[in-house]
């Protein structure tokens, strides 16, 4: 690996914990220059603004994310394709723990128009596989519990190997899902 490779993963590194110590808007380029002992030019070199900063850290979760809804059309099979969808998602959400973290605490980056935007349409995607397409407000909830079911244990319970317990936490976002509506999912 390059010195070029390792210094860009540094500062992919110290933006990631202080952009989780204290949000996205509250860190500056400055302060992640002084982290990595760079100064503020060679962060400018490897990340042009904060903005691509953001970028190549959410990219490879809202990437997986959008793989794993990518082909439905239409409803997923009941239980085995709804099993199937969360326990992507979930693998998702483990596999880039650090950064969902971060994402699911950080409203600048929930709010903003590109990441936002995406992460909504993913879910919409999940919604409308487990609930059919054209979900009312009680499938919405439903599937939304369903995803929070995923992603709260993700951010409340750091220390906890969640691949170790992937099979409850599926067994949860299952038995919310279960509850839609007759007709949302077939039995």
């Amino acid at each position: 690996m390059s010195a070029r490779r390792n210094r860009k993963d540094q500062l992919l590194d110290a933006a990631l914990e202080a952009f989780g110590r204290q949000g996205y808007e509250g860190t500056g380029i400055a302060e992640l220059a002084s982290m990595t002992e760079m100064s503020k030019a060679a962060v400018g070199y490897h990340f042009p603004s904060k903005e691509h900063l953001l970028r190549e850290l959410v990219q490879p979760l809202l990437d997986r994310l959008e793989q794993v809804v990518a082909g439905g059309e239409g409803p997923v099979d009941w239980p085995d394709g709804a099993r199937r969808l969360l326990a992507g998602y979930l693998a998702a959400l483990t596999d880039h723990r650090a950064v969902a973290i971060w994402v699911d605490g950080d409203k600048s980056v929930l709010n903003h128009p590109e990441v936002g935007q995406r992460l909504d349409r993913v879910n919409d995607a999940v919604v409308e596989a487990l609930a059919g397409s054209h979900p009312g407000d009680l499938d919405r909830l439903i599937v939304t519990a369903a995803l929070g079911s995923l992603w709260r244990p993700v951010r409340s319970l750091p220390d906890l190997d969640l691949r170790a317990r992937q099979d409850d936490l599926l067994e949860a976002a299952m038995a919310v899902v279960a509850r839609l509506p007759d007709g949302a999912h077939a039995d």
